[in-house]
């Protein structure tokens, strides 16, 4: 088994002002396709569920930005 370290990349998104992982969810994609998308793309790791939450995410935003 594969060991972890309960971490998350967070990053400051400048338009919503809020601190948020980075990537985004491409419409129509499911949410977790979303997650392990954008870690093999910005981070060069392979995403891994939660054994809190697994492949289902529990807390979604949607931040309207202008630009």
């Amino acid at each position: 088994m594969e060991e972890t370290h309960g971490q998350l990349l967070l990053v400051v998104h400048r338009k919503a002002g809020l601190w948020l992982p980075a990537g985004h969810v491409e419409p129509g994609e499911d949410p977790w396709a979303a997650v392990v998308r954008e870690s093999r793309k910005e981070l060069g790791i392979e995403a891994g569920a939660s054994p809190v939450a697994g492949e289902r995410p529990f807390f979604l935003t949607v931040t309207r930005t202008w630009g």
